[in-house]
C-alpha cells in the first residue's frame, strides 16, 4: 500500500492533502485485482495523524468506503453508506484524536 501511495503520488503528481486520483482506462487500473472496466476508481491516502480530513460528498448516486493502509473498512459513504445517496459531510479523525472536539 505505501508503494502504491507514492508511486501514484509520482505519476499523478500528486502533492499534500486533497489530491484524489481517478482511475478510468485499463490501463490506469492494471494492478488492481478486483477492479472492473466500467467502474471509475477515485482514490485519495491521506494521513489524519493531526488534522481531521474532511470529505464533502456529493449528491447522487455512487458508492465509497473509507479504509485503512490494510485495506480494513472503517465506513460506507454515498448509497451504501448512512447518508443513503442525500450526500454528506464526512470528518475522518486519527486515532489519537477527540472527534467530540
Amino acid at each position: 500500500m505505501t508503494t502504491w501511495r507514492n508511486e501514484q503520488a509520482k505519476a499523478c503528481g500528486i502533492s499534500g492533502r486533497g489530491g484524489f486520483v481517478v482511475l478510468q482506462s485499463y490501463n490506469e487500473k492494471l494492478g488492481i485485482v478486483t477492479a472492473t472496466l466500467t467502474t471509475p476508481y477515485i482514490f485519495n491516502f491521506d494521513n489524519v495523524e493531526g488534522d481531521p480530513l474532511f470529505i464533502n460528498y456529493p449528491v447522487g448516486p455512487s458508492a465509497g468506503a473509507i479504509l485503512d493502509m490494510w485495506q480494513r473498512p472503517f465506513a460506507d459513504l454515498r448509497l451504501t453508506g448512512p447518508d443513503e445517496g442525500d450526500g454528506a459531510t464526512f470528518i475522518v479523525v486519527g486515532p489519537s484524536d477527540d472527534p467530540s472536539v
